[in-house]
């Protein structure tokens, strides 16, 4: 499962009611078909993805690395020599606050290589694109209750709320949830005896690390930027009801305006 929003957005965006799931497996295939052709529309990663990824070295731009996708939060660089770059001396560009597109060293060394340009600069970090990465991930007041969470663990138990009308509820079907630097996919959520909810997940997902978290450790969910959302969920609705292939051509032009206005350029500064 890979998608940007959940099934609880696309049955509300639908008109279906939470209980009304005789067609979730056709749902769910539309979400995922929705954020991988909204990727391709608009040339970028829209779900953070851990990663390294191996760049060219521009002999006329020496002091700066194109990146090939936007870099929301950078871990580490090694240059083309073998030696890990200092963070401090590396620039993002356009700023800090914006996924990078670009990193240009500030003191005075270049990007080396030794038999050849391409590939020889490794950059490790968190990849794909938000507006406002600082906010991205939004705790959900709830902790870890096992003692501890193994890594092996593809279920976690968490309290049940209150049902109210007009609020979603805390957790959907394709949430991607955080608990440290952990990235988890919500595939399914059961209620159990005890009045509480059993998520059953995918762990490491994302490229990120499976690990053994500690009882009273908060969950976060990833919570997409707000046009993005739009754009995915009129495209998955959309595809419910056309049910054929999916050609940019086809797209109605409402979602190709929201598209359109995500796409990704580099521009060297």
């Amino acid at each position: 499962m890979y998608t940007v929003v959940t099934l609880y957005q696309l049955r509300a965006q639908l008109g279906l009611r939470p209980k009304e799931t005789a067609d979730d497996h056709r749902l769910l295939w539309a979400l995922g078909a929705a954020t991988r052709h909204c990727e391709r529309y608009t040339g970028r990663k829209l779900l953070p993805v851990h990663a390294t990824h191996y760049h060219d070295v521009d002999r006329r731009h020496p002091k700066e690395l194109l990146l090939e996708d936007d870099l929301l939060e950078l871990t580490g660089v090694t240059n083309g020599d073998g030696r890990s770059i200092p963070l401090s001396q590396l620039r993002r560009i356009p700023n800090a606050r914006q996924p990078a597109s670009a990193l240009r060293l500030n003191n005075g060394t270049q990007f080396v290589y030794r038999e050849t340009p391409l590939a020889a600069v490794a950059v490790d970090g968190i990849w794909g694109w938000h507006d406002d990465w600082s906010r991205a991930w939004r705790d959900t007041g709830v902790q870890v209750q096992e003692d501890p969470l193994t890594a092996a663990a593809v279920t976690l138990t968490v309290p049940a709320e209150e049902e109210k009308v007009g609020r979603a509820p805390r957790f959907q079907v394709g949430q991607l949830l955080r608990i440290g630097d952990e990235y988890l996919r919500l595939r399914q959520i059961t209620a159990v005896r005890d009045g509480g909810l059993l998520l059953t997940v995918t762990r490491g997902a994302q490229e990120s690390l499976a690990s053994t978290h500690r009882a009273g450790s908060a969950i976060h969910r990833y919570h997409p930027p707000d046009d993005l959302t739009q754009a995915v969920l009129q495209l998955a609705a959309w595809l419910v009801q056309v049910q054929r292939q999916l050609a940019s051509q086809d797209l109605p032009p409402a979602i190709r305006t929201l598209l359109r206005g995500l796409r990704r350029t580099v521009v060297r500064v």
